[in-house]
């Protein structure tokens, strides 16, 4: 995923749990076939690891702690990735050499060494973008193809229709809240209270204590936040919440979960690796490469503006050689193909899959109704079609789980007692 992340740890954690007789999802799976976790080049763990050093990164910490507003701490960011980027680059790393082509002959090479014929091949998030180029690399290595969180070759940028993608999303969860009766009782006008936050934060920004430290959130923040917490089911519970708490200036324990949607995070992501990968498939020009709707929140337009700014920045900067014209052509092949979408996903809707589908006479989509981002292995029924599609990828998985799948509680406010 990501990409510059780096799934090994969780390797390790899936074996630590199988010799500690705790039974998960790669029980039955390793009982008939190997699991090989890798680390994409420039990734934690990887030779080199491209990792931005603690030290280079403090002072957009620092910010985020102090509450400086959001757009001093944007630039602090970019300052901060340049300066880690010079660093490598004077240390002679060639960027040019991290790109999804590339990444994929990796994949190849790792199923060399170890001595298979074939794979089956599970990517998520980004993850499906470097499986769908492998596809067309290295076709006859693959048996199947399990696409997870399912995201496109043939867009024209990385944040092309961001925001449909964003409003799609939060006017999902607008909606599953509305049909439940005790979210729809707690937060009545949660569509008209999402963009009336957004106006309230431009000139008051939120102030959330938490563990002693005061947060200040304002509209760009808020709309980042909004975002991130549209990547999972949990967090996303807590969304009618944090609009309706922010709007009437309560202190709810829950909230907490906004912070850590926000709190810089940058231990075990390579980011010099994100950027090279992202500018070299398809670098972003411009804001408006993110806009493709007339109508949309403001909290959505926010939220993209701040997100293709970044690689409006960075990209130039890389100066990167952009991968040929045929790599983004989607796939065509009769390879068994699995792909699994969230209903409410921020970053690859169920309509990204439905596109890459379209190519793929073999292919099996499914959509999980209160699923966000990556629904394997967290999710119990996705892991139950995931293993019956690995056990036979020509023969369409029992999904029938799905539809027993239940709602997630939302957040509501605190009651409080005399």
């Amino acid at each position: 995923g990501g990409p510059g992340g780096s799934n090994v740890e969780q390797a390790a954690t899936i074996a630590q749990d199988l010799l500690d007789g705790n039974e998960n999802v790669y029980t039955d799976l390793l009982s008939t076939r190997d699991l090989v976790f890798f680390t994409q080049r420039g990734t934690l763990y990887a030779e080199p690891a491209l990792m931005c050093s603690e030290e280079t990164m403090a002072p957009v910490l620092e910010a985020f702690l102090a509450g400086l507003p959001a757009q001093e701490q944007r630039q602090l960011r970019t300052t901060a990735f340049k300066a880690c980027l010079d660093e490598y680059a004077a240390a002679g790393v060639d960027f040019a050499a991290y790109n999804s082509v590339e990444n994929a002959a990796d994949i190849n090479s790792i199923r060399e060494e170890i001595g298979y014929d074939q794979i089956i091949l599970y990517g998520d998030s980004y993850g499906t973008v470097l499986s769908q180029h492998f596809m067309r690399d290295f076709p006859d290595t693959l048996a199947a193809v399990i696409l997870d969180g399912v995201d496109t070759l043939s867009a024209p940028s990385w944040v092309t229709q961001e925001d449909a993608e964003f409003q799609s999303a939060l006017e999902y969860v607008i909606g599953l809240c509305e049909a439940d009766e005790a979210c729809n009782t707690a937060y009545p006008n949660l569509a008209e209270d999402v963009e009336a936050v957004y106006q309230k934060l431009q000139s008051e920004p939120y102030q959330l204590e938490v563990d002693g430290t005061e947060y200040f959130i304002d509209e760009e923040l808020a709309a980042s936040a909004f975002f991130e917490t549209l990547y999972d089911p949990f967090t996303a519970s807590v969304l009618p919440l944090a609009v309706d708490s922010m709007l009437n200036d309560r202190q709810d324990e829950q909230l907490q979960l906004l912070i850590f949607a926000l709190r810089p995070r940058f231990e075990g992501i390579s980011f010099p690796m994100h950027y090279a990968m992202v500018c070299s498939e398809d670098p972003v020009t411009s804001v408006d490469d993110a806009r493709s709707l007339d109508e949309v929140y403001s909290v959505v337009s926010e939220a993209i503006r701040t997100d293709a700014s970044s690689y409006i920045e960075m990209c130039p900067y890389l100066n990167l050689p952009v991968l040929p014209d045929e790599t983004d052509i989607p796939i065509s092949s009769d390879l068994p193909v699995l792909l699994l979408s969230g209903a409410f996903d921020p970053a690859t809707p169920p309509n990204n899959a439905e596109e890459v589908l379209a190519t793929l006479p073999n292919g099996f989509s499914f959509e999980f109704p209160y699923g966000s981002h990556v629904q394997f292995p967290d999710d119990p029924c996705a892991g139950s079609i995931v293993a019956s599609f690995i056990a036979d990828p020509t023969t369409e998985p029992d999904s029938s789980c799905i539809a027993e799948t239940v709602l997630f509680p939302f957040a509501l406010p605190a009651v409080e007692l005399e």
